[in-house]
């Protein structure tokens, strides 16, 4: 049997001592990090949609849903992606957004948001057509409940509208895509695995139209973070479509 040579050996003692870390065991640490992180966030914001309302009901002891409980709800989201960042920083020991933000001029700025929100308003009625066509029921008593709290809060729809956009693109485009781009090393299963995450978090409607939508509209919104790495723009689209739908929805 030959003699290993310098190069077939690891020195993993001496490099320690010195407090240089195996960069392959130290990626893994990172990786499985990010993936109790990825379904942890996942989890939560799963449970804060689906049961905290519920709970709230409980504590307050209340029949059914008002604007308080809404306003507690959100501020419960809130409180998740702050965990979130405590998270990313202090146990993967990096930023919670791994891309760096790019900031477009005015012009690009309205025309992508434009050309997004045109995109998001075909597919969702072809999308809705199918459903309908299926006998899909596209509302729920939650739902109901829901757009006549708003109705009577617009300072809690505009709330609840800006937590929607900025807390969902942050968590499922600027942490839970590039993390699983980098593990997966395709830009593919980025886009595909956080859309289904972000369609699988708006089950508690309890309708297949506030689930397809969503994972259409994650495709779409994280097709344009590969190729652009703006989640402003993504923030912006995301707030002004659930504003206006709502709107339209309580008219």
């Amino acid at each position: 049997m030959p003699r290993p040579t310098a190069s077939h050996v690891v020195y993993t003692r001496p490099l320690a001592k010195i407090g240089i870390q195996n960069t392959d065991t130290q990626g893994l640490k990172t990786k499985y990090k990010e993936i109790i992180g990825i379904f942890g966030i996942a989890a939560l914001l799963y449970i804060a949609s689906n049961y905290s309302n519920s709970s709230l009901l409980k504590l307050f002891d209340l029949n059914k849903p008002t604007a308080l409980i809404y306003y507690i709800n959100r501020l419960l989201l809130w409180c998740c992606l702050l965990l979130l960042f405590f998270y990313s920083k202090s146990f993967e020991k990096q930023d919670l957004i791994l891309w760096k933000e790019k900031k477009p001029n005015l012009l690009t700025a309205t025309l992508s948001v434009t050309i997004i929100l045109f995109i998001l308003f075909a597919g969702l009625v072809v999308i809705a057509l199918l459903l309908n066509y299926l006998d899909f029921n596209s509302r729920t008593q939650k739902t109901v409940e829901r757009n006549i709290i708003f109705k009577n809060n617009i300072s809690l729809l505009v709330f609840s509208a800006f937590t929607a956009g900025a807390l969902e693109e942050i968590v499922c485009r600027g942490y839970i895509q590039p993390r699983i781009e980098r593990m997966t090393q395709r830009p593919l299963w980025g886009i595909l695995l956080s859309s289904l995450l972000f369609g699988l978090m708006h089950m508690s409607y309890g309708t297949m139209h506030q689930v397809l939508i969503p994972i259409f509209f994650g495709i779409v919104f994280s097709t344009f973070y590969t190729n652009y790495r703006s989640l402003t723009i993504l923030i912006i689209c995301h707030f002004i479509w659930d504003l206006l739908s709502t709107l339209d929805a309580i008219r």
